[in-house]
């Protein structure tokens, strides 16, 4: 539907897509032309609707990792779930995507920043963050940031993540792992289908998000590597596991969603 700005869109005209499509096509005809119409108006009238990310299903939700880019486009963003394409879409559209993704508890979001010499972020347009932590305080997705100069390409770059229930007890047989958005397993497998994946990654830091558990009070910031070295003992690979960290290869981020969480 096209939003109402000013300079003449016509908010009286709503076409409407979801269960009355079936409806429209026993109707084309008549439909059909009002839609022709529909569209030379908004044509006429300089009004563009933008397009938005498409919604996903149900089955596709609570686990997605979901990659934005304000960068190098200007009046325009790029997103990329989990292994799919790099897609470009309007800035007019982001308040619309973000909430047609229909985000929730497990999912991972993660922004590029890029930082100038101060560590001010350049990239993102005002008032899109002011929007995006509101909407945040209701969607229970995570929400990283990923330096622009700590990875090549930000697309590109090896991310891992897992999903676990809210609150604890979190045993590994409860646990999915993930890298770059493909599922690798649950349980005790995919934790060592992670951690063997983690060996193998030749260079670059390695990057492991988790979702937005319950806070624990002071021992909130390092609930997340605490649960994660738990696995790593349900799983039989503590020395592996600590070996990967004593390496220093491990990168630690923030989930700014949760820092905002009441204690």
């Amino acid at each position: 539907m096209c939003s109402v700005v000013s300079g003449g869109c016509l908010p009286w005209l709503t076409l409407g897509v979801g269960s009355n499509d079936v409806h429209m096509k026993r109707n084309h005809s008549g439909l059909n032309a009002l839609a022709l119409l529909a569209g030379s108006l908004l044509a006429l009238s300089g009004c563009a609707v933008a397009r938005t990310a498409p919604v996903p299903p149900v089955s596709e939700r609570g686990h997605r990792l979901l990659r934005v880019s304000f960068a190098g486009r200007n009046g325009y963003f790029r997103m990329r779930i989990d292994t799919g394409p790099v897609e470009t879409f309007p800035i007019s559209s982001f308040t619309n995507s973000m909430t047609g993704l229909h985000l929730e508890y497990g999912d991972i979001a993660i922004w590029e920043a890029v930082r100038g010499v101060e560590g001010k972020e350049l990239s993102w347009p005002s008032g899109v963050s002011a929007w995006w932590n509101s909407y945040l305080r209701g969607a229970r997705a995570s929400f990283y940031c990923l330096n622009s100069d700590s990875v090549r390409e930000f697309f590109a770059a090896p991310l891992y993540h897992w999903t676990a229930p809210f609150e604890k007890p979190r045993p590994l047989t409860s646990a999915s792992f993930y890298a770059g958005g493909e599922p690798l397993g649950g349980g005790a497998t995919g934790f060592w289908v992670m951690l063997r994946a983690m060996e193998a990654q030749k260079s670059g830091w390695l990057f492991l998000l988790a979702p937005r558990i319950k806070n624990e009070g002071q021992e909130s910031p390092w609930s997340e590597l605490d649960q994660e070295l738990a696995w790593a003992g349900e799983a039989g690979v503590q020395n592996e596991w600590n070996r990967m960290i004593d390496d220093g290869a491990r990168a630690e981020l923030t989930d700014f969603a949760r820092l905002a969480d009441d204690q």
